[in-house]
């Protein structure tokens, strides 16, 4: 396996997963502190960290990240 593919699968089969999960777990459980705005869109800023296994661990979530 060349080292291109070994890095899109451990993406697609290890990491994409897991900030998937992140992602749907965080916005669930904060369902209802989310502010909704109609015919709006937001953006929220999820800081993830890899461990030396390449287990995501969720640091923060930023309700209005700067995109500088």
């Amino acid at each position: 396996m060349k080292a291109d593919e070994m890095k899109t699968d451990v993406w697609a089969t290890k990491l994409l997963p897991q900030l998937k999960e992140i992602v749907v777990n965080t916005v669930l459980s904060a369902w209802d502190q989310i502010e909704w705005w109609s015919g709006g869109v937001g953006i929220f800023g999820f800081d993830v960290l890899p461990d030396a296994d390449l287990n995501l661990w969720l640091i923060e979530v930023n309700k209005c990240p700067t995109m500088q």
